[in-house]
């Protein structure tokens, strides 16, 4: 199991991101997936974990996931890997759309979805068992959910 740095997302995900699952952290461009994914990799790596990190956003093409993530999930699965893949979200028609919704959602176990509001950042975990929402800040140090 793997901190991810924000005490209420760990709980959430009862201590952290776990090995041998997909976790798609996806929102709109400034809302911390890329820092959250970092301090995942991060303590991974302080504690001689192992952790894959796939970031799909800017220029990935969509069909490249599509051609390895089952792959990727038998990987995770035998060799108890957990996958970490960042995704954006698009608006069209004023409507907000993942960008590989279809392409994702067939692999990965739990989505972490962040979102801005008015300066404030928040949280949502969303998978079969877990639905909770919280509010985290961006600070220089990484993001935190303390105040």
């Amino acid at each position: 199991m793997i901190k991810t740095g924000l005490k209420k997302l760990d709980q959430s995900l009862d201590g952290g991101i776990k090995e041998g699952l997909i976790t798609d952290v996806y929102g709109q461009n400034a809302t911390g997936k890329t820092q959250l994914t970092f301090q995942i990799c991060i303590n991974a790596i302080k504690n001689e974990k192992n952790v894959l990190f796939q970031d799909t956003t800017g220029n990935f093409r969509p069909e490249r996931l599509i051609e390895y993530m089952q792959n990727l999930a038998s990987i995770a699965i035998n060799a108890k890997i957990p996958i970490v893949v960042t995704n954006s979200i698009r608006t069209f028609d004023e409507n907000e759309k993942e960008n590989l919704e279809k392409s994702i959602n067939l692999f990965s176990h739990i989505k972490i979805r962040l979102t801005k509001n008015q300066g404030s950042y928040f949280c949502e975990v969303i998978s079969p068992f877990i639905n909770n929402k919280f509010q985290f800040n961006i600070t220089t140090n990484g993001l935190t959910d303390e105040s």
